[in-house]
């Protein structure tokens, strides 16, 4: 009855109304239908109730799928966790469980039974305990290690990050854990930081060095607080205020003279991690999950606070300004964050919220505070719909079981930042987003966003990626059924194949060690050739050696970036040349309402046969158990999107579109001369836009001139009036 009674009181707190499942119910599927989405900001402890359901109901899915192995192998009687996954070692996510484990059990140590498959507390606590002691006996530091297939531990790339839920885990649980356990840990735990007394990566190129130094930092963080009786206690700090600086370190800080943490900066600093304006690359290219890789720095701060400590200035180094000019234009209506390049993880699993955690709770952002509030619903709205405690593994191949693991030990430690820090006070989401709003130009990872109140347009001229989004913003979304576009690499795009050319090409380097038949094109580490020839005409050639390669031969050419003369929206115009003698000329205008224009043209260099994909193909979507309002209406030349999104032509639409996707034109071939121009197409995207307006509107939208080749002329009407844009694609040629 008691227990009961916990489980109403818990319910209580986190609504005032019926609108978060009752976990202890018969039926084993968790309901969507029973939360609704709060546009307005919420409270701490609402927050920290919600981390916790999204925990529970994840541990009590892993319980239930039967992921616990019980096993022999290092020690009698035992087991762990069948945790490894995409991107996601053995250890890692063995560790991210533990974490999860022990803070469940710490905020409820009253209830005998969790989630809606009623799994017995004994059990959820053995587990716990076998698992810190299976990944202390693997680790291969550990004075009682055992050989076996499961080895891990440093010195190694990511043996910190691997570590750190065991180590937080066994510190929140002590009290039920037996003295060898916790011995085993502390000796792991010392060795592993002793093993960070090493080289600091710099890495500004491809795979920034920024995320190493972000991980590393909180065990030496948690050693140097939690074993401060350990005479190497004053070298960890001094070690994770060093890792720390160099996680996000610009070549400007290597000489200053500014005192932080008592030393000028420049000592502290080993490294260039990131670009001038604080972006960075990894995979190469912008992936802006890493851009927030600060997010382990609340990991290390919970360590100096819950020992009684001042978290040192090395945890806020360069964060206040990077959110202001990048991080905190990112973010999007529902707490996610926009991805320019196109995303290289699953998709809206809300993986940075972390992040503006740790900006709400550790640096008083109130911006990111209202962000994170959206986020979490989100994300717990997304794992109701699915009904059985994960983010839906069965819909993605990257989100699998040893994936999803990082989000629970993610949620934990912002439930473990509400608890110990005040945060930032409430703000309207209207208020958050006011900063983002404008344009932004990110020069180094090649990337223009322009945001409106209505809208957000991204477009990049990347080697590899030009992915050109326009995606509908509103902060009415947030309490309607919500509309999404995939993040895709393609998106705006159009696929063109060249008549088969052999085209000489002349190297500016000579390495006679990688002949020609040996050239690529992925991006590796690859040596320049004198001369060869290439199939299909010349495409991306990377020359020289790690971080020094240049770009040569195909890549797209910037001719202009800026915002527009009246210092509202956004004009983007590049040179991209494709596959053969044929360059795409392309330009897009974000005005500052709810219009965006994209007009596009191609030249030939030479004759030949080119086929063009269908153009700007833009996909509508939902994640795993969200609605799908993709309902369409159309006309001739126009086409509207269930009222999210309207989409104009100054030609006849295709006949045929799938219902989840906007295509303007249809796949075409042409037979081309020198110098011809060639598959002129424009389009008028509105977002916001209901379907009676868009056919409205598709009136006034109309070609005034391209008898000149090379150079488009168009009108338009928005809610800002009428507009005359012309684009001067010739006067774009070299």
């Amino acid at each position: 009855m008691a227990n009961r009674l916990l489980s109403l009181v818990s319910l209580l707190i986190l609504s005032s109304s019926a609108t978060v499942p009752s976990l202890n119910a018969q039926s084993t599927s968790l309901q969507a239908d029973q939360y609704a989405l709060r546009p307005e900001a919420l409270s701490q402890e609402r927050r920290q109730q919600l981390y916790l359901r999204l925990i529970e109901n994840f541990v009590g899915w892993a319980e239930h799928s039967g992921r616990f192995v019980e096993t022999g192998e290092l020690e009698e009687e035992a087991g762990y966790f069948d945790a490894a996954g995409h991107g996601v070692t053995w250890a890692r996510g063995n560790s991210n469980l533990c974490l999860a484990y022990a803070v469940l059990l710490g905020a409820y140590p009253q209830r005998r039974e969790f989630s809606i498959y009623r799994v017995p507390r004994s059990r959820l606590e053995s587990h716990l305990r076998h698992t810190i002691r299976a990944l202390c006996l693997s680790n291969k530091n550990c004075s009682r290690h055992k050989p076996s297939r499961r080895t891990w531990g440093g010195p190694s790339w990511q043996a910190a990050l691997e570590l750190i839920g065991c180590a937080w885990a066994a510190h929140l649980y002590r009290e039920h854990l037996d003295v060898d356990t916790l011995a085993m840990v502390r000796e792991v735990v010392c060795r592993e930081a002793d093993h960070l007394e090493r080289k600091i990566p710099s890495r500004r190129f491809n795979n920034t060095g920024a995320e190493d130094c972000c991980w590393n930092t909180p065990l030496l963080a948690f050693a140097a607080n939690r074993y401060a009786d350990d005479p190497r206690a004053s070298r960890w700090d001094s070690l994770g205020k060093k890792w720390a600086f160099n996680a996000a370190s610009i070549a400007a800080d290597a000489r200053s003279e500014k005192v932080v943490d008592g030393r000028p900066l420049k000592d502290w600093i080993v490294s260039e991690n990131l670009h001038p304006d604080l972006t960075l690359e990894n995979h190469a290219m912008w992936s802006v999950g890493y851009q927030c890789c600060q997010q382990h720095f609340g990991e290390a701060e919970l360590a100096y606070r819950l020992f009684g400590q001042r978290p040192p200035s090395a945890l806020a180094h360069h964060a206040d300004e990077m959110w202001r000019k990048v991080t905190g234009v990112l973010y999007l209506w529902d707490g996610d964050i926009l991805f320019p390049h196109g995303q290289d993880w699953s998709w809206k699993v809300y993986s940075s919220i972390e992040y503006l955690c740790w900006q709400n709770c550790c640096r008083g952002n109130k911006a990111a505070a209202a962000f994170e509030s959206r986020a979490l619903q989100m994300v717990y709205r997304r794992q109701l719909a699915l009904g059985t405690g994960d983010l839906g593994a069965a819909v993605s191949k990257t989100l699998d079981f040893g994936n999803q693991t990082v989000k629970p030990k993610r949620w934990a430690f912002c439930y473990l930042m509400h608890k110990q820090f005040d945060g930032a006070e409430p703000i309207s989401f209207s208020e958050a987003e006011e900063a983002a709003l404008g344009f932004h130009l990110y020069a180094f990872t090649k990337v223009a966003i322009h945001r409106t109140r209505e809208k957000c347009v991204s477009v990049s001229w990347h080697p590899r990626h030009q992915p050109i989004y326009v995606l509908p913003e509103g902060n009415s979304t947030f309490a309607e059924p919500p509309f999404f576009f995939p993040y895709d690499r393609d998106s705006g795009c159009a696929r063109v194949e060249v008549a088969r050319q052999d085209v000489p090409v002349t190297s500016k380097h000579d390495n006679p060690r990688h002949p020609a038949d040996f050239l690529a094109d992925s991006g590796q580490e690859y040596g320049a050739i004198a001369r060869f020839t290439a199939p299909n005409g010349p495409r991306l050639l990377e020359v020289g050696h790690k971080d020094e390669a240049k770009a040569e031969l195909a890549v797209p050419d910037l001719h202009e970036a800026q915002t527009m003369p009246d210092g509202k929206g956004m004009r983007v115009s590049y040179r991209r040349p494709c596959p053969g003698a044929v360059v795409q000329y392309m330009s897009i205008v974000s005005l500052p309402d709810e219009a965006t224009v994209y007009c596009t043209a191609f030249r030939a260099n030479q004759r030949t046969t080119v086929k063009i994909g269908p153009l700007f193909p833009l996909r509508a979507a939902a994640p795993p158990g969200f609605e799908r309002p993709i309902r369409q209406h159309r006309g001739v030349r126009w086409l509207n999107m269930s009222d999210h999104v309207g989409f104009v032509s100054v030609d006849p639409l295709p006949e045929e579109i799938p219902s989840d996707r906007f295509l303007l034109t249809e796949g075409q071939t042409y037979s081309v001369q020198p110098g011809e121009w060639f598959g002129r197409a424009a389009l008028v995207v509105y977002a916001r836009q209901s379907r009676a307006q868009t056919a409205r509107t598709s009136l006034t939208v109309r070609l005034l001139n391209d008898s000149c080749p090379g150079k488009v002329t168009l009108a338009l009407d928005s809610s800002g009036g009428t507009s005359i844009l012309e684009f001067d694609f010739a006067g774009m040629t070299p």
